[in-house]
């Protein structure tokens, strides 16, 4: 099992690399596919490179994932999504008032 493991993340580690190159190499194509409207491309632009800086950490979070639930780490996987949760909701919700006051500031 350990070896179907290490081979799994081995070759989600280097799927994610090269859908991260492939995504680099299209920056500018793949946004231009979809929209011709300049704001929405100036947008994209800066967002692209974090798009492409995380497809390796995800390729292999979905490995980790599999190997997770595969062992019937149910529970253990549902209380750490929850926990992980917390934060982001807080900054969700807190986010648009924090923008605001250091608009005011």
């Amino acid at each position: 099992a350990r070896a179907v493991v290490q081979r799994c993340v081995g070759m989600a580690g280097l799927l994610g690399c090269l859908l991260a190159a492939l995504l680099a190499l299209g920056r500018d194509a793949i946004p231009a596919a979809f929209t011709a409207d300049a704001a929405v491309l100036a947008l994209l632009g800066s967002t692209i490179p974090f798009v492409v800086a995380t497809q390796p950490v995800n390729a292999l979070a979905f490995v980790w994932d599999g190997v997770l639930f595969g062992a019937g780490g149910f529970r253990y996987a549902s209380r750490q999504m929850a926990l992980c949760a917390v934060p982001a909701v807080i900054i969700m919700k807190l986010g648009p008032h924090a923008q605001e006051g250091a608009a005011a500031a």
